[in-house]
């Protein structure tokens, strides 16, 4: 039986053409009676449900937009329901769920995953707090270190983390952490601008928030809503649910495919309210930390630089003076600060420092100039 959501709305145009059931009123259903609807599966049943789609398509040689149109003639409700099923079956079969989402900004991306981590938490027996998301690179990789079994964890990647010095990000490394959170059973759910790799099951992609509409509202000549006596969550204009986009990779060739719309209601407006604090003090303390960095990094790869100097430049056999691989600089630095002081793109920044200050000695000192000069003259 799928979730059903509170609201009196109609959904975007293009959805209520295909999908005429939703103009009803959605009803909720409390999460604790919805697991006594769980059926036990011999396979996941979403990943059968579309292996069927794929194979009655694969007939047909079927194109992107065939899978398209395919999508717009799905029933969101029962394909959010399915979605359901299919992480309850990966929890009863100790497997784990990796789940991203992109999408532009304001299109309900971050409080509709927080929902969906809301209710993964319920299904894997250890709840969601707002305590396990992170919203930049350090944060992420710190929070999956220290993941304890079926945890639930929640990336909010913002727009400010894909610029600047040590920007990251963990979109092109969701894959690094894999076998750690499969191995955890441990669920995460990534969530940016956009994505370039999707080697996971689950992908999804944010369509728009569905808003109430409230009559009274529609009659209102007041000139400011903050003076309104209706609470805030049932006024016109404020989201009831969000509505993704769930692609999947077909069976056939890999390729990634949209399925039909899943829906993820609103949050409740307790938790709205104490994620934007949280997000508005994470993006302060994350442009004051971006402005900080090229001097730490600048600081660090001086301190690897004069304490292993003579490590990182060696000579060889022939005379000449060279820079050593990258990996005994990397070396030296997890001596000073170990591993995980920086993310992987502020270390490769870091290492690329150091080596420039070895070539810039090596010239400056004039180590190899004679045997440039020998080169030279063995040619002419």
């Amino acid at each position: 039986m799928p979730i059903e959501l509170p609201i009196q709305s109609e959904m975007p145009n293009q959805l209520q053409q295909k999908n005429e059931s939703i103009k009803k009123p959605l009803e909720v259903e409390p999460l604790k009676k919805l697991w006594k609807t769980f059926q036990l599966y011999s396979e996941d049943p979403l990943e059968k449900f579309f292996f069927d789609q794929d194979y009655q398509l694969a007939e047909t040689s079927s194109t992107y937009d065939e899978y398209w149109r395919l999508a717009q003639q799905q029933n969101p409700k029962q394909l959010t329901s399915l979605l359901f099923e299919s992480w309850k079956w990966r929890a009863d079969t100790r497997n784990n769920c990796v789940m991203s989402c992109e999408g532009i900004q304001g299109s309900g991306k971050s409080l509709g995953n927080i929902e969906f981590a809301r209710i993964l938490g319920k299904i894997f027996d250890r709840p969601f707090s707002l305590q396990d998301i992170a919203f930049y690179p350090e944060e992420m990789e710190n929070l999956i270190s220290n993941s304890q079994n079926r945890q639930t964890m929640m990336c909010d990647e913002q727009q400010i983390t894909t610029v600047g010095i040590m920007s990251n990000t963990i979109k092109n490394r969701l894959v690094d952490f894999e076998e750690q959170l499969r191995f955890s059973q441990s669920n995460l759910l990534y969530i940016a601008p956009s994505l370039h790799q999707h080697q996971h099951y689950y992908v999804l992609e944010s369509f728009k928030p569905v808003r109430l509409r409230n009559k009274i509202c529609n009659v209102c000549r007041k000139p400011n809503c903050l003076d309104c006596e209706i609470p805030e969550e049932k006024r016109s204009g404020y989201p009831a649910y969000f509505v993704f986009m769930l692609k999947t990779h077909r069976a056939n060739d890999g390729m990634l495919v949209p399925r039909g719309y899943v829906l993820a209601k609103m949050p409740p407006l307790k938790i709205v309210k104490e994620y934007e604090l949280i997000k508005q003090e994470h993006i302060r303390r994350l442009k004051a930390k971006e402005s900080l960095r090229w001097d730490l990094l600048k600081r660090l790869a001086e301190e690897v630089w004069q304490r292993g100097k003579d490590k990182i430049i060696r000579q060889t056999k022939t005379g000449k003076y060279v820079i050593a691989p990258q990996k005994v600089m990397q070396m030296l630095f997890y001596e000073m600060k170990g591993m995980g002081a920086l993310t992987k793109d502020g270390e490769e920044l870091l290492l690329t420092i150091v080596a420039e200050k070895a070539r810039e000695y090596i010239i400056i000192e004039g180590l190899n100039e004679d045997i440039e000069k020998k080169e030279k003259s063995d040619l002419n």
